[in-house]
């Protein structure tokens, strides 16, 4: 791990010397969370800034809050995420898109597969009627070239 000295500095988090404490300014929306949350997805874009960056070379708000220029409204979820591991949405969730491409951004894989997958049933069965569509419109225009069976000419 980092030196003790760099844990240290990086402890007071947020400006405001309140140790495990993080707070986060993004697209304007103020999150306060545990440094442990933050920390939570080895590897992610806030694990790095807070495990291997300075604190004092992250970009601030006026306030002393570390700032990310991103959507506020959906860093809820990835923050929620961070918190469990779990992914729950409302129901008839519509930003999924959006929102994996903030997981994208976070560099959480492990939600970008979970929003894929999710994405992917209706996705997949629409693709399937449009295939299945395009079938058929092809079979109508190209009749079989075969005659029909002829009937017995007598009865």
């Amino acid at each position: 791990g980092p030196p003790a000295a760099l844990r240290r500095s990086s402890g007071a988090a947020g400006g405001r010397g309140r140790r495990g404490i993080v707070e986060l300014n993004v697209g304007g929306q103020v999150y306060v969370t545990r440094r442990g949350t933050v920390l939570s997805v080895r590897g992610s874009l806030l694990w790095r800034m807070f495990s291997q960056q300075e604190a004092a070379e992250l970009p601030r708000d006026s306030k002393g809050r570390f700032f990310l220029d991103r959507d506020g409204f959906l860093f809820r979820y990835i923050l929620d995420y961070l918190r469990d591991q779990e992914l729950v949405l409302p129901e008839r969730f519509p930003e999924r898109s959006r929102l994996q491409r903030e997981a994208e951004y976070f560099q959480l894989p492990d939600l970008v597969r979970r929003l894929a997958a999710a994405a992917a049933p209706t996705a997949s069965l629409a693709t399937l009627a449009i295939t299945w569509r395009s079938s058929l419109d092809h079979f109508h225009m190209f009749p079989q070239t075969h005659p029909p069976p002829r009937s017995p000419a007598s009865h």
